[in-house]
């Protein structure tokens, strides 16, 4: 169960950045598309409000809720000082899309298997 959560939280860390770099390649996509009328018709039908769900809203609300996830982890933290709490708090705050696989990496992938999640 623990490497299976590990997993979650890896993959709903990195969500933001595998989003990000999909709408770059839409954006380049359709501006490459519209010297082509026929193509540029079909990336803009292709582009209904369904697929924006999953390609911008899913990854969001996922990277909004790792992003709380890793805010109360830290402030649980007791091997912390608090001026490590207070940097890691603001940089998931302002700084998520880089900050949570940062996070998840240096907190969760360093971490042996046989320490609890929460102390």
């Amino acid at each position: 169960m623990r490497i299976f959560l590990k997993t979650l939280i890896g993959i709903s860390a990195h969500a933001s950045l595998a989003t990000v770099t999909i709408l770059v390649g839409l954006i380049i996509t359709l501006m490459g598309a519209r010297l082509d009328s026929t193509l540029y018709d079909f990336a803009i039908k292709w582009l209904d409000a369904t697929t924006m769900l999953y390609i911008i809203y899913v990854p969001w609300f996922l990277d909004l809720a790792t992003m709380t996830f890793f805010i109360i982890y830290t402030i649980k933290q007791s091997r912390h000082s608090n001026k490590k709490k207070i940097i890691w708090v603001l940089l998931l705050l302002f700084l998520s899309i880089i900050s949570n696989p940062v996070f998840f990496w240096v907190e969760f992938v360093r971490r042996p298997n046989s320490e609890p999640l929460f102390e």
